[in-house]
Formats: C-alpha cells, sequence, structure tokens
C-alpha cells in the first residue's frame, strides 16, 4: 500500500485498463482474480459505511480487526497486494470497494 506520493509515481507511469465495483459486506471478499492476475497496481476508492482490510494474506480481515477505511479514502495497491487484499464491512452497512485496475 503506498501513499500519496507512491501514488503519483506509479499511477503516472501505468495505465488504466478495467474497474469494478466490489461490495463489502459482512463476509470477507477480495478483488476479482482474472482483472487483478494482468495489474501492475489498483487504486481503490473506499465509498458508503467503513471496511476493514488486509493485504498479508495470513488472515481475514474481521469487523474489529484490519486496517480501517472510509468514505473517501483512497489506496493504491500493488498486484500481490491487491491478489492478497481482502475486505470487510466494520458496521452493520455494505461499504463498496471502487477498483481501477491499471498495467
Amino acid at each position: 500500500m503506498l501513499g500519496p506520493l507512491g501514488l503519483n509515481q506509479i499511477i503516472s507511469c501505468l495505465n488504466p485498463y478495467d474497474y469494478e465495483e466490489v461490495d463489502v459486506g459482512a463476509a470477507a471478499i477480495g478483488l476479482t482474480g482474472s482483472k487483478v492476475y494482468f495489474c501492475h497496481a489498483a487504486s481503490i476508492r473506499f465509498t458508503g459505511d467503513g471496511v476493514n482490510f488486509r493485504v498479508d494474506g495470513q488472515a481475514d480481515p474481521t469487523a474489529s480487526v484490519g486496517i480501517p477505511v472510509y468514505d473517501g479514502d483512497t489506496h493504491v495497491f500493488s498486484r500481490i497486494e491487491a491478489q492478497q487484499l481482502k475486505m470487510i464491512r466494520i458496521g452493520s452497512t455494505n461499504g463498496k470497494a471502487r477498483v481501477t485496475y491499471y498495467k
């Protein structure tokens, strides 16, 4: 996961090629494997209620364990992070992950 400077450096060198919206609910969910397979990076804008995520591949996040993101937060993930990304909602309302894939 990269901060704003990393975001600009990576995304400016890549081309967007795909997009998806993922509903993040009460069960941990990842990104679409066939889309992540070809990407070099994925930019995700989170909307709606809060979401916890993990990219370590060791365990799924829970409503109380993971890295929290909230409405309007944007993060960029490398291919490996995107492949291992799992998300779950924090509260009782689903969140949404709006994903742009770059290569």
